[in-house]
């Protein structure tokens, strides 16, 4: 049966998303699209169906919602009738790949400004280019002053809380708090380090991220952990969600869950982990769910008057590890008791110094 279309509004709210919609957007692209909207309004309309189920506009719907709220009205085009699935994946397929025209290269290369088509949405690759011609581009409109830093300092974001999914991971538990991958632990300490929140977070860091901090930056990590992938870091301990002895054990297992589904997402992407070990004691039967038998890299934070807690955490740390294997144990802080505990043990400590990074000691 042929299907004929309709223009009508819609508020954000009321569309309902594609669960198997197969489309996906970065950070520097859900930017673009909401400048797009800012400059030249709704261009295209969202694709529904007649009882609001969104058939083309995942993206659009997801960057508006976050922008403008769901009551933001928008044009869609409504379908007289409702499609079934394979006619879903066949029309999502067209819009975006089989039915579609394609640039001419060469008109683009004549006619328009490679740097201003990077900027709007092309890859250097797409163009037949380098990084190095955008470069030389950019370079030639600066002023003469201007000042040339080739430290790699500041990054533009590569990904995006549009990247984070809503995922579910392997796990070895009935809570199903991820497992990770023993194949992504860290193998060393690898340097430089930074404490997350102590630096600008769009600051190049190619060593390793330390969570020892207040639980407020957690949060915000929580809702989008893409900004350490941005950092370019070889190794991150797990983010230190506070595990107290006064906390139900529902509560310390929401904790734990949400401190290994973003160590997990973060190993999908190439960073290794470090185990975090710092919680109460009455709840470190919650924080071993998830770590695989034989992971070797463990983390906590030192405490002068609870040296013992330590010495309990790395009697886990060696059970996981198994017979005749000294786990790497790193220890953040806790003053010179810590420090002097630590070399006795042959631990990694490491000075708590939130501003600089620095203090490595073994």
């Amino acid at each position: 049966m042929s299907v004929t279309w309709k223009d009508e509004r819609r508020t954000l709210g009321e569309l309902i998303p594609w669960q198997r919609n197969p489309r996906q957007i970065r950070q520097r692209n859900a930017e673009r699209l909401v400048d797009s909207v800012q400059s030249f309004g709704q261009v295209e309309p969202l694709i529904v169906g007649p009882s609001n189920e969104l058939y083309n506009g995942h993206q659009r719907l997801a960057v508006l919602m976050q922008a403008y709220g769901p009551e933001y009205a928008v044009d869609v085009r409504v379908a007289s009738r409702e499609l079934d699935e394979k006619e879903r994946e066949k029309l999502t397929v067209y819009l975006h790949k089989g039915a579609t025209g394609e640039f001419d290269l060469d008109a683009l290369a004549n006619n328009f400004e490679l740097s201003e088509l990077v900027d709007w949405g092309f890859e250097p690759f797409e163009l037949g280019i380098g990084d190095f011609v955008i470069e030389s581009a950019d370079n030639n409109t600066k002023d003469d002053g201007s000042d040339d830093d080739d430290d790699g300092g500041d990054l533009k974001d590569l990904y995006g809380r549009w990247d984070v999914p809503d995922a579910l991971w392997a796990s070895d538990n009935d809570w199903g708090v991820p497992l990770l991958d023993i194949n992504m632990q860290a193998k060393a300490f690898d340097q430089p380090w930074q404490i997350w929140g102590s630096v600008a977070r769009t600051t190049r860091m190619a060593g390793t991220w330390l969570f020892y901090t207040t639980d407020d930056r957690y949060e915000a990590l929580w809702r989008d952990p893409s900004g350490i992938l941005n950092t370019s870091c070889v190794a991150a301990v797990e983010p230190n969600f506070s595990a107290y002895s006064n906390m139900p054990k529902a509560v310390a297992l929401w904790q734990v869950y949400r401190k290994r589904w973003i160590a997990k997402w973060w190993q999908s992407y190439g960073v290794r982990v470090w185990v975090d070990l710092n919680v109460a004691q009455e709840h470190y039967d919650v924080n071993m769910l998830g770590i695989p038998s034989g992971w070797k890299a463990f983390a906590t934070r030192g405490y002068s008057d609870r040296i013992d807690n330590t010495h309990m955490e790395y009697e886990q740390a060696k059970r996981i590890a198994g017979d005749d294997v000294t786990p790497l144990f790193l220890v953040y802080g806790g003053g010179k008791a810590v420090k002097a505990e630590c070399q006795r043990m042959g631990w990694l400590w490491l000075q708590e110094n939130m501003d600089t990074g620095k203090g490595l000691e073994v």
